[in-house]
């Protein structure tokens, strides 16, 4: 039923079973009539387009997921006659701004308004006992909550993530908030906890960042594994004397808290339950210094176990006052808050009762009867049914002119009855200021004109511009072979024209250098094949170095290598033995040592004697047959 817009279930209808209408996309408005008793599962999900839904005053039971997925709904009423709203019945309703819940509910379902990401407020009426699990999960855009005063239970994560809630009243009757609750509520600063409630489960207050003060009631047994964990602008709590026991991390990361009261009836403090509790310096606890002792207190708990402790005693309280108002429904009360957490109402005032404003939400038509809504201020609202007209009741769809055609409005009534009529004429074309095409080189320029329906038209032609060339030498001519000039226009368009030859020849060059023992030349080549050779340099010559082998002695010749630095080439010579000098007369070789005479020649007797003497006296030399000198 894809293309079905609209649809009045009749009198005669008890109930819409299962996907009745699932997946009916166009659909955008229901009446439900007063003989239905009950709407099944999935009955409208998935009816995207759906922006309104009239219940009728005699349905008892919205099954699960009835309108699931509505993401155009608005609005809705519950009537009175209601009693249960099935599991996920409004979930994705991210359109859904408002909901009134009729007196007769007595349980929300698991999901039931989870991710109606717009729901501002919602006032749960007193007939309701639980709300499910997650029923309003990730409503981030919802402020207020009223829950109605016979209410026991809050199911897991109920508010989870109802990241705009800025404050709950709890009523007496609840005795127990599931784990997670109010999960990442990072807007609630204030709550109540009645003194009835037995239990806070895990997770329950986690990440509440703006909550300042909480007191824990007598009534209270256990508080939770991280049920207040990173509540970062707790500065005081106050805990009942009927605690036994603070769950693991139950406080953990509460940054600014100060003080703490405990009562005596506690037996056991979790691991981490105080951790990083960095400003807590006061521990004001009802037992005596023995009983604090005999407390089971878990790991990483430091700064509760480092801050003075008070025994005997807790701290006076003073109470400011915060009045609540009375709603058309809930009485109004005092609060009176200590600074410590702890607080009570009084001074009950009366509800106000409702004030309605009526509108017509259905105009009647001569075929269907309409829909008188009346609306509190509060939200509660209820519906009356509008008698049928008499006449055609007409809707207008306004077709606006065009260029060419003329614009009209056709009215059309419910009952299928249609006519045509205020005509208008045509606007004519509107052309815009053009778009300029600029000439090219072949092709002339011109202007379109566009109109805004489309339409077109081109006007005010310019001549092409011609071919504007440069050219070039592509392939030099030679004396054998004709050369290539090519002309070329920015374009891309370009022709050759042939160069003549040339009437010599055109050589390229190659120079050979000289080496040690060849002459240089350089050799002239041209295209054609002839060549020769010319411009000779003479042999550079070898150009050696020296290295020394072994060095000449008194009785062999040196040998001395030269090797060429260019080439393979080199050269060996000798130098001549030196001989033997014995320069000090001593009969040997100075630089040897060979034994060359013994100088006996003069030597022996008186007369040698004396002619040494005078030798040396007077510097005369004498002579050995060897040459050697005697003094």
């Amino acid at each position: 039923c894809t293309s079905l817009a609209s649809i009045t279930i009749p009198d005669s209808v008890t109930s819409i079973g299962s996907h009745a209408f699932d997946e009916c996309e166009s659909l955008t408005s229901v009446t439900i009539g007063d003989s239905v008793t009950s709407i099944d599962d999935y009955a409208f999900a998935n009816c995207t387009s759906l922006t309104s839904i009239t219940i009728g005053d005699s349905v008892t039971s919205i099954g699960n997921a009835a309108f699931r997925d509505c993401t155009s709904l608005t609005s809705v009423t519950i009537p009175d006659s209601v009693t249960s709203i099935g599991n996920s019945a409004f979930y994705n309703c991210d359109s859904l701004t408002s909901v009134t819940i009729g007196n007769s509910v007595t349980s929300i379902g698991n999901y039931a308004f989870e991710h109606c990401t717009s729901l501002t407020s919602v006032t749960i009426p007193d007939s309701v006992t639980s709300i499910g699990d997650y029923a309003f999960y990730d409503c981030e855009s919802l402020t207020s909550v009223t829950i109605g005063d016979s209410v026991t239970s809050i199911g897991i994560g109920a508010f989870y993530e109802c990241t705009s809630l800025t404050s709950v009243t709890i009523p007496d009757s609840v005795t127990s908030i599931g784990a997670a609750a109010f999960y990442y509520c990072t807007r609630l600063t204030s709550v109540t906890i009645p003194d009835g409630v037995t239990s806070i489960g895990d997770l329950a207050f986690y990440n509440c960042t703006r909550l300042t003060s909480i007191t824990i009631p007598d009534s209270v047994t256990s508080i939770g594994s991280s049920a207040f964990e990173n509540c970062t602008r707790l500065t005081s709590v106050t805990i009942g004397n009927s605690v036994t026991s603070i769950g693991s991390s139950a406080f953990e990361n509460c940054t600014r808290l100060t003080s703490v009261t405990i009562g005596n009836s506690v037996t056991s403090i979790g691991d981490y339950a105080f951790y990083n509790c960095t400003s807590l310096t006061e521990v004001y606890y009802s037992g005596t210094k023995e009983q604090w002792n005999s407390i089971s207190i878990g790991s990483n708990n430091s700064n509760l176990t480092s801050a003075k402790r008070h025994y005997n005693t807790s701290i006076p309280h003073y109470y400011p006052v915060s009045v609540t108002s009375p709603t058309c429904t809930s009485k109004g009360y005092t609060t009176y808050i200590c600074e410590c957490g702890y607080s009570y109402k009084s001074d009950y005032t009366e509800a106000t009762g409702h004030s309605y404003i009526s509108q017509i939400t259905t105009p009647a038509t001569h075929t269907t009867t309409g829909i008188e809504t009346f609306t509190c201020h509060c939200g509660n609202s209820y519906a009356e049914t509008v008698a049928k007209t008499t006449e055609h009741t007409y809707n207008s769809v306004v077709t606006p002119p065009t260029c060419t055609s003329k614009g009209y409005t056709t009215y059309t009534c419910e009952c299928g009855d249609t006519y045509i009529d205020d005509y208008v004429d045509a606007t004519g074309h509107s052309y815009d200021n053009g778009v300029v095409t600029s000439p090219t080189c072949t092709s002339k320029g011109y202007t379109t004109y566009t109109c805004e329906c489309g339409d077109t038209y081109i006007d005010d032609y310019v001549d092409a511009t011609g071919h504007n060339y440069t050219s070039e030498i592509t392939t030099p001519a030679t004396h054998t072979t004709t050369g290539i000039k090519t002309f070329t226009c920015h374009c891309g368009n370009s022709y050759t024209e042939t160069v003549a030859k040339t009437t010599e020849h055109t050589y390229n060059s190659v120079v050979t250098p000289p080496t040690c023992t060849e002459q240089g030349y350089t050799t002239y080549t041209c295209i054609c094949g002839y060549s020769y050779v010319g411009n000779y340099t003479s042999a550079t010559g070898h150009t050696l170095a020296w290295q020394t082998l072994s060095v000449a002695s008194c009785n062999t010749d040196g040998v001395m290598h030269g090797y060429c630095e260019n080439c393979s080439y080199f050269e060996v010579e000798t130098t001549p033995m030196i001989g033997h000098a014995d320069n000090d007369g001593d009969g040997n070789c100075d630089s040897c040592a060979y034994t060359l005479c013994n100088h006996k020649c003069h030597k022996g007797g008186f007369g040698w004697k004396i002619t040494l003497f005078f030798n040396k006296l007077f510097r005369t030399n004498k002579y050995c047959s060897c040459g050697a000198a005697h003094y």
